[in-house]
């Protein structure tokens, strides 16, 4: 048996068949249109989509222009180019283009004799203004894509000050707390410092050291405010700034953050 897609060939060799006994039953030529039809008759579940495809591609080829049509379209093209009515990239687009053969189809329906040169100048402009919609709707998207990435870096921007912002009062506020606790600290050293220069005396043994400390704190304290100006206040600031500085810098190496604090 020969498969062939030629149905003509197909259809005389079956009526050809009809006279003789071997080939009267099957014929010699079987179309693969036929073939594939039986081979699927015989077993449907084991290629359910064979239907769906062929009539997807029988209605694809119906939809493109035969070779006659083809032939004279492009024959009209060449003539349009050498007498000047279009140009070459015009004919370029013409031949090449996928658009330009449905819009072809569009306008002739597959008729040859509704192919004119006013059929292959509306097909000209109808790709043209495809072409120019696509380059439209790119520019379009592109556009959108941009003006989301725009929006997603300001977006990360604001959440990244945000987050900077939060990270700085909350060092800030830390910083306090332990200034104030070391300023705490040392006002309370120099209060009985001062009670330990005023005569104050005890038997307790941790008392006694904390009247030596205290003591020893306001003499030095009072050198250094005698030479720098050094004060508690000055003290407390002191202790706060490092501490804000530490916390930050603390800060940066764990989220990236830049505080401006890296010197």
């Amino acid at each position: 048996m020969l498969v062939s897609s030629n149905t003509a060939f197909a259809r005389a060799a079956y009526e050809y068949g009809k006279q003789h006994d071997q080939s009267c039953a099957v014929s010699s030529v079987i179309t693969d249109f036929s073939l594939a039809n039986m081979a699927w008759l015989k077993a449907p579940m084991g290629a359910p989509s064979v239907p769906m495809t062929e009539v997807l591609a029988y209605s694809y080829a119906a939809l493109r222009p035969s070779k006659d049509l083809l032939d004279r379209y492009l024959t009209e093209i060449d003539k349009l180019q050498k007498q000047g009515r279009i140009s070459e990239r015009d004919h370029q687009l013409l031949r090449s283009s996928t658009v330009a053969l449905e819009e072809l189809m569009r306008l002739t329906l597959g008729d040859e004799a509704a192919l004119t040169e006013e059929t292959v100048t509306e097909t000209l402009r109808r790709v043209s203004a495809e072409i120019r919609k696509e380059e439209n709707e790119k520019v379009r998207e592109e556009q959108e894509a941009h003006r989301q990435t725009r929006q997603q870096l300001a977006a990360a921007a604001s959440e990244r000050e945000s987050l900077q912002k939060r990270l700085y009062w909350k060092a800030r506020r830390n910083s306090q707390f332990v200034a104030w606790g070391v300023s705490a600290s040392v006002g309370v050293l120099l209060l009985v410092g001062v009670a330990e220069g005023l005569g104050m005396r005890t038997q307790n043994a941790t008392v006694g050291w904390l009247l030596v400390g205290g003591s020893s704190l306001v003499a030095m304290g009072t050198i250094l405010n005698m030479f720098f100006g050094t004060t508690v206040r000055h003290l407390h600031e002191a202790i706060q700034t490092k501490c804000v500085t530490y916390l930050l810098r603390r800060e940066a190496r764990e989220t990236g953050i830049n505080f401006g604090v890296d010197r």
